[in-house]
């Protein structure tokens, strides 16, 4: 997560993407944000590695969120096979 606001968030996706979110909207309700959704996202940090499913409505809703804990400071580094002699 790199930006949030009272009832939105921006997500930066795997491939590096970042796009707005919104929740649900509960039918029956007068058209309320979901609140489990916004419980989430009241707790949430900017910088939280989370994992959402969401439909598109015109907006991007979500309708789950759960953390996925945090992202490594550091990656490690990519493992090499040993050169080979001829």
């Amino acid at each position: 997560m790199v930006e949030k606001g009272k009832d939105w968030v921006n997500i930066k996706a795997d491939n590096g993407k970042v796009d707005r979110y919104l929740p649900q909207r509960v039918i029956g309700t007068k058209d309320d944000l979901d609140r489990d959704v916004l419980r989430a996202l009241a707790t949430a940090r900017v910088g939280d590695h989370i994992e959402i499913a969401w439909f598109r409505d015109g907006e991007r809703r979500i309708y789950s969120w759960k953390p996925a804990g945090k992202l490594p400071a550091t990656r490690p580094a990519a493992v090499r096979s040993p050169a080979t002699r001829p």
